[in-house]
């Protein structure tokens, strides 16, 4: 190359990372950028690596009776097992299907449940109220959360054999 030209320089991420910007004789995060060679030059191309999407993990953490009869306040945590903020994190879904007992199981929530935004390794909690009936032997069911969030992607969790 002669001195005096100009030369592409560019930045191209492997699978897995993002181009964050250039330093040394060059700056700035577009790509490609011309660069005067008018004397010696470094220039370093940095990348990092491309965050985990949220991920939701569901638990109960409490079922409580809440004042009316047969109705359960059950405290329902999300936690974010993913390495980004999970964005307008929610429950979007609860399909409740009978086990085993004489009487149906409703929610009594209205959906969605919303816990706002919750940081990576963090968690929120939210109640919702289901249905029971009052029958001997207690209603058994299968309950199954589904969760969403803006910026990741939406799961489902069941829980098997609950009950009042």
């Amino acid at each position: 190359m002669n001195a005096g030209t100009n030369t592409s320089v560019s930045a191209t991420p492997n699978a897995g990372w993002v181009f964050q910007g250039f330093s040394g004789d060059l700056t700035g995060s577009t790509t490609p950028q011309n660069l005067l060679m008018n004397a010696p030059k470094s220039v370093t191309a940095n990348f990092v690596p491309v965050a985990a999407p949220p991920y939701l993990v569901v638990a109960t953490t409490a079922k409580v009776d809440s004042g009316t009869p047969g109705q359960r306040l059950w405290t329902i945590r999300l936690t974010n097992t993913g390495q980004g903020p999970a964005v307008n994190a929610r429950i979007t879904g609860i399909t409740i299907t009978p086990v085993g007992g004489p009487g149906p199981v409703s929610l009594v929530t209205a959906l969605p449940v919303n816990y706002g935004t919750i940081a990576p390794g963090a968690n929120a909690s939210q109640p919702i109220v289901l249905n029971f009936p009052l029958t001997t032997p207690v209603t058994r069911v299968s309950i199954t959360f589904t969760m969403a969030t803006d910026n990741g992607p939406t799961t489902s969790v069941t829980f098997n054999n609950q009950f009042r």
